[in-house]
Order: C-alpha cells, then structure tokens, then sequence
C-alpha cells in the first residue's frame, strides 16, 4: 500500500510543506536550534532578500537522529518464530537516520533558476522491515534538482510560464542477511550500489497558462517528460556471521553489466483545468 507519487511510505497521507522562502513577500532571516529525544537534533536556517529588482532566498537544515531503540524487543528469543534467526541477547543495534536537504533561488524581472538537493542516510531497518539482525544496515540517497524558467504577466489575472527540470538520483546501501539449511547457517552480507555510474535522471518542460477570472480560475498547457531510470548493480558475499562484523563498503566494483539503463520513455501531455465555485452557501 502507498503512493506510487510519494512513494511506499504514503500511507495515510501526505503533508506539503511550502517554505518561507518561496514567498516574494518574505524578507530576513532565520535560524532554529532543535533538540529531542534519541539524541534527536536539528539546525534550520533560511533567507529571503530582495536586491532591487533580483531577490534570492535559499534554505538549508541537518537532522540527525538515533531514533527508537527496539534493541529490548530484539534481545528476546520468545519475539521471534521457532527456528528464525534473531540477534540474541547482546546484539547491536542501530536506528540510525540523517538528512541534509539545501536549496537556492535567484530572480531577476520575471527569470528565475534555483536548485534543491536532498541527502539521506538511514542506518536502520526499524519497524518498517522487520528483520531478526538490527544492527547493521545502510541506505544512502543523494537527490539534485537544478531548474529555470520566465513568468511573463500579459494582462490583469493572466500569467504564462515557461521552465525546465532537471533531476538526478543516486543510492546506495548494504545489509546482512542468513538462512539456514542441513549444513547450518550461512551468512550474507549484500549490497547495492550506483555510486561510480550513472544516475538516473529526469528532464522536463513545463508550459503553463492561467487566467483568472472573477472567482474562476483556468489553467492550461503542455508537457513535455522524459525520465531515464538506471539500473542498480547488486552483489551478496558471504561472510563467517556474528560476532563477526562485514566490511561495509559500498563502492565495491560490481559488473558492468548490472549497472546498464533500466528503461527510458519520453512522454507529451496537454491539460486543462477550470477552478471555481459551483455551489454557494452562506454559513
């Protein structure tokens, strides 16, 4: 279940935060300081200024967190199905997660161009996976977008806008895993890696009309979308098992041929849109 737009984790829904930032009426800055639990803590900073007829705004925040410790239920035999594997008491455990977003603006009569970065470290499998080995796992994603575009205002309650995207992702992680069999356990540590290859990447082109119009608004346009999905090499070596820890490295060279293109699709789309009260009532 979830969001094929926001992902596995869209659940219940989704909040859409808009920053300050994005607003031409903002001018300053801001910093915040966050602490909290499972060594929880934040920094926040944000700008917003104007320069004549440029303005720039930007903002950046790292988060680090340990998040909850399962490490109680982990330790206890009786969690686990007789027969699985699980840590045992004693084991590690890690819920380990940072995220470092940052981005940039710059306008100038009507031209703007920015970009948005988004790093994320999640050293964990949490509740998410239910897993019996807690302790070590690792999943790195490096995000970019760079964009540009001109907002032209024609007449009164009309705009058109013309931009261009363009997006890239990188990840990569490792993780351990085990089964057993008449001639014991085996233990696996894996890994999965774009790091040293090509990234996916997406280009898109965006233009917009809106005309507003009393309490109606029309928006219409084109679109044209092209993503250019990578594929991800992937490799499981065996190693002797707890104690004993695996090397985590996930720049190991991986064959050439599990890092080709995964597919690649361009896409034209026309819409329309009218926004407006059909029903009225006074309250």
């Amino acid at each position: 279940p979830g969001s094929s737009l926001y992902g596995a984790n869209a659940l219940v829904g989704v909040i859409n935060l808009i920053t300050k930032t994005d607003s031409p009426d903002y001018s300053g800055s801001e910093a915040q300081l966050e602490l909290g639990s499972n060594n929880t803590r934040a920094l926040s900073l944000l700008f917003g200024y104007r320069l004549g007829a440029w303005r720039f705004s930007g903002s950046a925040r790292a988060y680090q967190t340990d998040g909850y410790d399962f490490g109680g239920f982990v330790d206890r035999k009786d969690q686990f199905w007789e027969g699985s594997f699980y840590s045992g008491p004693g084991s590690s455990y890690r819920n380990v997660s940072k995220a470092v977003p940052l981005s940039f603006k710059v306008e100038f009569h009507g031209i703007y161009a920015g970009s948005e970065s988004y790093y994320n470290f999640s050293g964990n499998k949490g509740i998410e996976s239910v897993r019996n080995r807690y302790d070590d796992n690792e999943d790195i994603r490096h995000l970019r977008l760079l964009y540009g575009g001109y907002t032209l205002k024609p007449g009164e309650g009309q705009s058109l806008n013309l931009e261009y995207q363009n997006w890239e992702e990188r990840f990569w992680g490792n993780y351990t895993f085990a089964y057993q069999d008449a001639g014991g356990p085996h233990y696996f540590w894996g890994i999965y890696t774009q790091r040293g290859a090509a990234p996916s990447r997406r280009n898109r082109v965006n233009l917009q009309y809106t005309l507003a119009l009393k309490d109606w608004n029309f928006i219409g346009g084109y679109t044209w979308d092209q993503p250019d999905v990578q594929g991800v090499g992937g490799a499981n070596f065996p190693y002797p098992g707890p104690p004993e820890q695996p090397p985590f490295d996930s720049s190991v060279p991986l064959p050439p041929a599990e890092k080709q293109p995964f597919y690649r699709t361009t896409k034209n789309s026309l819409f329309l849109q009218a926004k407006g009260p059909f029903l009225t009532r006074n309250l």
